[in-house]
């Protein structure tokens, strides 16, 4: 038989989870002069105008921009 309901809620916790520390993994290897920039683009990803595969990657800009 299929997954329960909280088989299936335990499996959407542990990929958020995973989700989130990479970003804020990636968010605090920005220099904190442009902290502020990078917690505009994460609440752009929460208003789903960025995707996540985005953020990551101008998280990564704003921490490696000279």
């Amino acid at each position: 038989m299929g997954s329960s309901w909280a088989e299936i809620a335990a499996e959407h916790k542990r990929e958020i989870r995973r989700i989130m520390a990479e970003v804020w993994r990636r968010y605090d290897r920005v220099p904190e002069e442009r902290k502020a920039e990078a917690r505009r683009l994460i609440e752009a990803w929460f208003n789903d105008e960025l995707s996540y595969e985005e953020l990551l990657a101008k998280l990564e800009e704003l921490a490696t921009k000279n």
